[in-house]
């Protein structure tokens, strides 16, 4: 009965150290290492935690970019509409009006949906635009969706 008594806490002691040593989570000399640069860049140089260490390809830096939720109706005005979120970007002319508006992608794909057309239109209010999206389900079926957008 004894015996019991005491293999219980080493086990859980057993389990919880070797839980903890094989965790990833665990940077036990991440702040130690002081703010040394060679240091911080070697730290940083080796992924952990699912990091990779490769950089994210930069985006196009002339481009600003920005998303919106977009509810699509059908053009003929029957059936349900489609609510999507979509990423957009656009470059700014000399006067720093919006131009060359493209969709880079949306979110909540839809099997045969896509966006063709994509375009920002000025609104009565200062800095406020209307994006219009139109798209297609693959079918005969053709959508147009707006929303306001401050850019």
């Amino acid at each position: 009965m004894k015996k019991k008594f005491i293999i219980l806490p080493v086990v859980a002691m057993l389990m919880v150290c070797g839980f903890s040593a094989c965790s990833q989570d665990d940077d036990l000399f991440e702040y130690d290492l002081g703010n040394d640069e060679v240091a911080t860049l070697a730290k940083r140089s080796m992924p952990r935690n699912g990091e990779t260490i490769t950089p994210p390809k930069p985006q196009d830096p002339s481009r600003e970019y920005d998303e919106c939720g977009v509810t699509f109706k059908h053009v003929s005005g029957t059936g349900g509409s489609i609510s999507v979120t979509v990423l957009y970007s656009f470059s700014r002319d000399k006067n720093g009006k919006p131009t060359e508006v493209k969709c880079e992608y949306y979110y909540e794909p839809i099997l045969g949906f896509s966006i063709e057309g994509i375009s920002l239109s000025e609104s009565v209010i200062p800095g406020h635009y209307t994006l219009v999206c139109t798209a297609t389900d693959g079918g005969n079926e053709s959508y147009i969706g707006t929303a306001e957008v401050l850019i």
